[in-house]
């Protein structure tokens, strides 16, 4: 029991982990980074490994007990009482369904509420300052001239910004054949749309489900945000990679993602904010991690980020 590898948590001590986890998932009806029939074998060798219970806690339907494992010497832990373990596992498994169901009709109606307040805007209104215009023009030499690695400006300047935004609309206009405002705009409307769904997720996570929802309409409304959804500009391409990496790193401070892999992810989102704006794709989520770090972290995450070799 105390050897299982539990998928999400920390490998130290999987057993109490376990029944913390386990615990928690009920109390706040979220689901168990373990899974259910292994938390039922660590509350069933709970139970049959319990030395003594302390009086006093019965109105709170939970006991404590002290458990003789050698993983977790003279550690109490919270646990359900015997006769109440298989409903609340069957509550769970059903509040589970519902959480489930309910992101999928947020998702779905903070994706309509972008879609009505973005997408049907695109080409409203023509390129009528120098911004949008300098960006369509790299577009356009990629479109014409099939310089996808190189794209330049009439073919003959180099772009001012890199060519991440460049690409996602060149790639729009070679799907619709054509060559327009909408095409040129369509990537920033896409990014913002991801930015608000990928805000509700990780609200959702830390805050719940209500509260993850009016955020992520919040946001969809802000003036400036839909301003720059609407624009032929990077800056809504950099604004997402940024959130996604912060979002990511978050994650794994926290420990909601542990695997290897998910640091990997996180170098290469930094790595793929430069080519949306050169350096502050890497200075603006650096300097907010360096900050964030200098006050909470106790040096455990910031080494595990200097261990794991990254690529920008």
């Amino acid at each position: 029991m105390a050897e299982h590898k539990i998928e999400g948590i920390y490998d130290q001590e999987p057993l109490p982990l376990a029944v913390n986890d386990f615990v928690e998932s009920i109390q706040f009806a979220r689901m168990p980074l373990s899974d259910g029939e292994f938390s039922l074998k660590v509350l069933a060798a709970l139970e049959a490994g319990e030395q003594s219970l302390r009086p006093g806690k019965e109105n709170l339907g939970r006991k404590l007990v002290r458990l003789p494992f050698s993983l977790c010497q003279a550690r109490s832990f919270l646990i359900l009482m015997n006769k109440i373990h298989a409903p609340v596992q069957s509550q769970v498994s059903e509040s589970l369904g519902n959480r489930i169901d309910s992101s999928i009709l947020h998702l779905f109606l903070l994706a309509a509420l972008c879609g009505a307040l973005y997408f049907p805007y695109l080409g409203s209104t023509p390129f009528f300052d120098k911004g949008g215009p300098r960006e369509a023009l790299a577009v356009q030499d990629i479109v014409q001239r099939g310089e996808w690695l190189f794209p330049l400006k009439k073919a003959t300047d180099i772009p001012s910004k890199p060519p991440l935004f460049h690409w996602s609309a060149a790639l729009a206009s070679e799907v619709t054949g054509q060559l327009s405002e909408s095409t040129v705009r369509f990537p920033s409307a896409v990014y913002a749309t991801f930015g608000v769904l990928v805000l509700y997720l990780f609200g959702r996570r830390l805050f719940g489900a209500e509260i993850a929802l009016l955020g992520g309409a919040i946001v969809a409304t802000t003036m400036v945000y839909q301003n720059q959804a609407l624009s032929a500009r990077v800056d809504m391409t950099l604004c997402f990679y940024v959130t996604a990496s912060l979002v990511l790193f978050y994650s794994l401070y926290r420990g909601f993602l542990t695997r290897q892999i998910w640091y990997y992810v996180f170098f290469a989102l930094i790595g793929v904010s430069m080519l949306a704006k050169g350096p502050l794709g890497l200075l603006l989520p650096a300097l907010v991690i360096a900050a964030f770090l200098a006050l909470k972290d106790d040096g455990t995450s910031s080494s595990n980020l200097r261990s794991t070799q990254g690529c920008f």
